[in-house]
């Protein structure tokens, strides 16, 4: 069918069993703008009484206030999308439609949008009611994740004696999947398979301190994200912490990275090789000159060629904790109303008054230095050392092995207050992230 001029109109859906293409400049798809104004508060119960509800399309919110600053999704339709621009100059709230719905696996959760002109897409993958919905930002390789809330607890620094720390002063979740709070007891942190290396996740995190209270917060993990992300650009944390600076004075980010060499049999890649390779001037006896080889002339070049990726190169677990992060606090508009259970915590992160600690993280890094990119697995290269194992019947070569760079990622918050307390710690994370 061909229109050579005027304009079609369809109501309903549209099959093509070919291209559809349209052969006049400027022409293309257009979807509905709506301009919005939010309105309305989160309840302390966990949802809102807004009635500003968002169009399946694109939505531009351009005003939001203190007491007015939440919105809500259209009635689930399973594979529809909203678009969320917020261009209100302070955050908004985006909540489900229903009761009962859920945000990126959060029910009654919401999602908070910045106000920062980048487009948040809401796809629906659940219905009938009360509806699912998944968000992450619109914006070319570099994107916003929002996380599901995580909740903890965090206590208070107690110095029963010079050289030991016995409170769970801090919290820690490591690539947005293990959650996990702690610290060092009698120098025994809370860990997770952490002796048994062959097994993941894994995890330990501590704060030590010397003799004049100076903190050396770490977390040491080997958890693998299951998404590849090139780089981490920033991190938002959103909480439910009063932003008064008498508090956030208090509070210190800490992040660590963790690097190993997986490799895998080419000949079954979920199968993973668990042997070790020794370098032929360590003076152990089973050298391998084959990895020797690779290690030197391919491994090593290529972490060269990948900023963040030269050091150190690891073939063991892996793990460098680098201490406190630089990170820059800033306080949601309006006024803080404690949730009842502390009166330093509101019910929920991001409601008025509560504090947000946003960490940059470099951009470039040297050749030979650690940092927050290629996270996840990352191919490096196809290899045959010169190794035999057991197969349950006799000794056989090892064979062509896929090896994969793995790194993973940790963030913390500690307390460093002997006297303040946050025992319903609530945090949602964002994520500005540079996609494959």
């Amino acid at each position: 069918m061909s229109i050579l001029s005027g304009s079609l109109n369809l109501n309903g859906n549209l099959i093509a069993s070919g291209d559809i293409s349209f052969t006049t400049s400027g022409s293309g798809v257009i979807q509905t703008l709506t301009t919005i104004a939010a309105n309305g508060t989160a309840s302390y119960a966990g949802f809102s009484n807004t009635t500003a509800s968002l169009n399946f399309g694109i939505n531009l919110i351009d005003y939001a206030a203190s007491q007015d600053y939440c919105v809500k999704l259209p009635q689930p339709v399973t594979g529809k999308s909203v678009i969320v621009i917020n261009k209100s100059g302070i955050d908004v709230k985006v909540f489900p439609s229903n009761i009962g719905g859920d945000i990126n696996g959060s029910i009654n959760g919401f999602a908070t949008v910045p106000s920062n002109g980048t487009s948040y897409a809401f796809n629906c993958y659940e219905n009938p009611l009360p509806g699912g919905w998944s968000v992450l930002s619109t914006n070319g390789t570099t994107q916003t994740l929002i996380s599901e809330v995580i909740s903890g607890s965090i206590g208070s620094k107690v110095y029963p004696a010079p050289g030991w720390e016995t409170s769970k002063n801090q919290f820690a979740f490591i690539n947005n999947t293990l959650k996990a709070s702690g610290s060092v007891i009698a120098g025994v942190p809370p860990q997770f398979n952490f002796l048994a290396p062959t097994f993941d996740p894994q995890y330990q995190i501590g704060d030590t301190y010397s003799t004049n209270y100076q903190s050396n917060q770490w977390i040491t993990s080997r958890q693998y994200p299951t998404d590849s992300w090139r780089r981490i650009n920033s991190i938002t944390l959103v909480t439910n912490i009063t932003g008064s600076a008498i508090v956030t004075n208090q509070i210190g980010c800490v992040m660590t990275l963790g690097f190993d060499t997986h490799f895998y049999f080419a000949s079954d890649p979920t199968l993973r090789w668990i042997g070790g390779f020794w370098n032929n001037n360590t003076g152990y006896p089973n050298v391998d000159p084959a990895w020797t080889n690779w290690y030197n002339n391919v491994q090593t070049p290529w972490a060269a060629a990948n900023d963040g990726n030269g050091y150190p190169i690891q073939q063991g677990t892996g793990g460098s904790g680098i201490g406190t992060v630089p990170s820059t606090v800033s306080v949601i508009p309006g006024t803080f109303t404690a949730g009842g259970i502390s009166p330093y915590l509101a019910a929920n992160p991001g409601e008025p008054g509560t504090a947000k600690f946003t960490i940059n993280l470099p951009q470039q890094y040297a050749a030979n230095f650690f940092g927050w990119t290629d996270l996840g697995a990352r191919y490096i290269s196809s290899f045959t050392p010169d190794q035999y194992y057991y197969n349950g019947t006799s000794y056989v070569p090892v064979g062509l092995l896929n090896a994969y760079s793995a790194k993973c990622w940790g963030i913390g918050i500690h307390n460093f207050s002997s006297t303040l307390t946050f025992p319903d710690l609530k945090i949602s994370p964002q994520y500005n992230v540079t996609l494959n």
